[in-house]
């Protein structure tokens, strides 16, 4: 019986290979975080599900030791193009090939809704197990606005935002803070270590967003 991760391997290879794929969700959710906070504390930062690589390229150009992964290696010639091929690696989300407790910010934006639900626990435990200190989600809870180019779903988790809350904090993970809290997209952030210091990220000046427990 194959494995969903063959068959998501093997979904979005044959995707980019149809040349009709080209996901920059990345580059708005970069916007958003880069004029959310400032990074001054955070030296090295994961991207899981990092796609084209656009983020990895923007972190590393601001001088941070940035890495992802994907599970296709259908990016790999625009990670070349790039520069950045020898800091992106084709692996899934729930088997990641780096050390325990490697990054100071792992990062997910619109990866989790692309795996099967009863593959998420999995896949928090792992970004939980290469996580230092703090972590940000971007989730969406909706199904996709378009199809693959087979004609299948690329969301293969819709859920609200307070099932993916729990699974969060199930997990393990401390949530801090939640962005966009009345959104179809869920953006949550925090830290896997128990102490009373924060987070590294520091926020600027005059960012709406809510405390867990608030309304």
């Amino acid at each position: 019986m194959e494995n969903w991760q063959t068959r998501e391997k093997k979904r979005y290879d044959d995707a980019y290979a149809s040349g009709e794929y080209m996901p920059d969700n990345e580059i708005s959710f970069y916007d958003v975080i880069f004029n959310t906070f400032y990074f001054d504390r955070i030296k090295t930062i994961l991207d899981v599900g990092c796609g084209l690589g656009l983020g990895v390229r923007r972190l590393r150009f601001r001088q941070k030791e940035a890495y992802g992964i994907d599970i296709s290696d259908g990016p790999g010639n625009v990670w070349k193009e790039m520069a950045i091929d020898k800091y992106c690696k084709v692996a899934s989300a729930d088997s990641i090939p780096l050390e325990d407790n490697k990054f100071d910010l792992v990062i997910s934006t619109d990866m989790l809704e692309h795996i099967p639900c009863h593959a998420i626990p999995g896949v928090f435990k792992e970004m939980k197990r290469v996580c230092a200190h703090d972590f940000i989600f971007q989730i969406c809870c909706t199904p996709a606005k378009e199809s693959m180019p087979d004609g299948s779903e690329p969301h293969l988790c819709v859920k609200d935002q307070i099932w993916w809350l729990n699974k969060i904090l199930d997990s393990g993970y401390k949530i801090l803070w939640v962005l966009s809290p009345q959104s179809h997209n869920l953006i949550c952030l925090g830290t896997v270590v128990d102490d009373d210091n924060g987070l590294l990220l520091q926020f600027k000046p005059g960012i709406e967003i809510v405390k867990l427990g608030e309304k």
